[in-house]
């Protein structure tokens, strides 16, 4: 009899539970979709009715607790991020979230977050995370931002477009910076037939920044670079082998006839 009583008491205590639990969950989902598509009217309505400014709560599945002012940086949605941290909302809670923001769009959110001492939890990610929202005023404003200054070899130039390229090139990175040569580690050795069946994986190579358009046959931005700096008799390395490479080594090697053409016609001489 008496656990009976205390299996009805516990369900009663959890039926009068449930309807607030429910409540705050459906209030919590509301108006985090406010926030995505940008309602500010939502947003407004919820603060002027004394609701928390700094409220934050775990999403499902992700499993990532979100202010929301994280939820305005998230979705790039400035007027509401304005608005919550005019009403007092706590900067701080989008710590270790700027890549988050920068990958939601907003440059003046993501100047603001920065400016106000917002830095990444992983700041090795934060180039080519960067790079990969391929906006180049954003990642511009990365680069020049307080974070840097960066080495060049942050640059992962497999990510560079060429809007992007001549963002940075040569205003605020040198044509011959040293970065990793080629997409991949073993890009430079497949070329010159040093590749061998059973090997797993290469160190990669090195080389001055335009060496990579190079290897990658991007004529526009060889012909970009050589008018922009563009070391002509700049060499790069391959780390596995030792091996030293310019220009034409890669263009020959490639049997790119367009590439030969186009840097002998710049003055490129062979070894």
């Amino acid at each position: 009899m008496t656990a009976v009583l205390l299996l009805l008491t516990g369900l009663a205590a959890v039926s009068s539970q449930a309807p607030s639990a429910i409540d705050s969950n459906s209030r919590r989902e509301q108006l985090a979709r406010a926030i995505e598509r940008g309602d500010i009217t939502a947003v407004r309505a919820h603060l002027d009715a004394r609701g928390d400014v700094n409220e934050a709560w775990r999403d499902f599945p992700a499993q990532i607790v979100r202010s929301l002012l994280l939820r305005s940086a998230w979705y790039g949605q400035e007027d509401i991020f304005r608005l919550l941290l005019a009403r007092g909302a706590n900067l701080s809670s989008a710590q270790g979230n700027l890549i988050a923001a920068i990958h939601g769009g907003n440059h003046g959110i993501v100047r603001t977050l920065i400016d106000g001492g917002i830095k990444p939890d992983h700041p090795s990610d934060l180039i080519p995370q960067t790079l990969l929202t391929k906006d180049p005023l954003m990642i511009e404003l990365v680069w020049t931002s307080s974070l840097g200054p960066f080495p060049p070899a942050a640059l992962a130039p497999g990510m560079l477009t060429n809007d992007v390229a001549r963002r940075l090139i040569p205003k605020l990175v040198s044509a011959n910076a040293e970065v990793g040569i080629g997409d991949t580690a073993c890009d430079v050795m497949r070329l010159f037939n040093r590749l061998s069946p059973d090997q797993d994986g290469c160190e990669g190579a090195i080389g001055p920044l335009w060496l990579h358009f190079v290897l990658e046959r991007n004529y526009e931005m060889v012909t970009y670079l050589i008018q922009n700096g563009a070391d002509l008799n700049s060499m790069g390395t391959d780390l596995d082998t030792g091996l030293s490479f310019g220009a034409l080594d890669l263009a020959m090697a490639g049997r790119d006839t367009q590439m030969i053409q186009l840097l002998r016609r710049a003055g490129v001489s062979p070894r």
